[in-house]
């Protein structure tokens, strides 16, 4: 064989056809060796870290949102348990209150009793009793004009002027009145016509006298 297709031979089997291997190999080593670098690292971390940084936010936000959630919810159900508790008391207070309304209104329906400021008008006797107030009374300061109590505590009457004659022209009037359970004072709500609310009258012998000295004759 000459000498010349020897060598053609060895460098088709040798070199010519590897080298394409070769230079791929040295391609990868460097790409490698260029990857572990500071640089390429770094913007490694540049394209990654935005991404892994955005996921952590979004997860703790909706963590913060789920926390404030179920303080809200907390929150809503204490007021319900408050509200609950207030609806029951209030109801209780209620009922007892309604309780002592009824109480009041049997005592005062079976008993005669003075109370400040409550009159027969606001409250009629359940039946006609026996008093020692009822009947007919002169008055020395009105000579002549009727004064009359009743045996529920009303009390008629009727102004000259200031007496009472054939020829004088009278105001009647109607005033409320409360007998006391003893039977020994009557109190007169003479604010229809300018005086007390509460006037007090105590039975004295053979009429009713008042704070300010007048005294009521009790007619036979």
């Amino acid at each position: 064989m000459p000498m010349c297709e020897k060598r053609t031979r060895a460098a088709h089997s040798t070199g010519f056809h590897t080298a394409p291997a070769r230079a791929r190999r040295r391609d990868a080593r460097a790409a490698r060796r260029d990857a572990s670098t500071p640089t390429a690292m770094a913007a490694t971390a540049a394209t990654t870290t935005p991404t892994a940084r955005a996921t952590s936010a979004r997860s703790s936000a909706r963590a913060t949102r789920a926390r404030r959630a179920d303080k809200t919810t907390a929150r809503a159900r204490r007021r319900d348990d408050d509200g609950d508790d207030d609806g029951r008391a209030a109801t209780t207070t209620t009922r007892a209150a309604c309780a002592a309304i009824a109480a009041m209104a049997m005592a005062c329906s079976s008993a005669r009793a003075y109370v400040p400021g409550f009159f027969a008008a606001s409250a009629e006797a359940s039946e006609t009793t026996t008093t020692t107030f009822a009947g007919r009374y002169a008055d020395p300061k009105h000579p002549g004009c009727l004064r009359e109590i009743s045996a529920d505590g009303t009390v008629r009457g009727e102004d000259g002027d200031p007496g009472c004659g054939k020829t004088t022209r009278t105001r009647p009037w109607t005033l409320s009145g409360v007998i006391d359970v003893n039977d020994d004072s009557i109190f007169i709500d003479f604010s229809p016509k300018g005086g007390p609310a509460n006037l007090l009258g105590e039975r004295v012998e053979g009429g009713v006298k008042f704070p300010d000295g007048n005294v009521w004759r009790k007619l036979e």
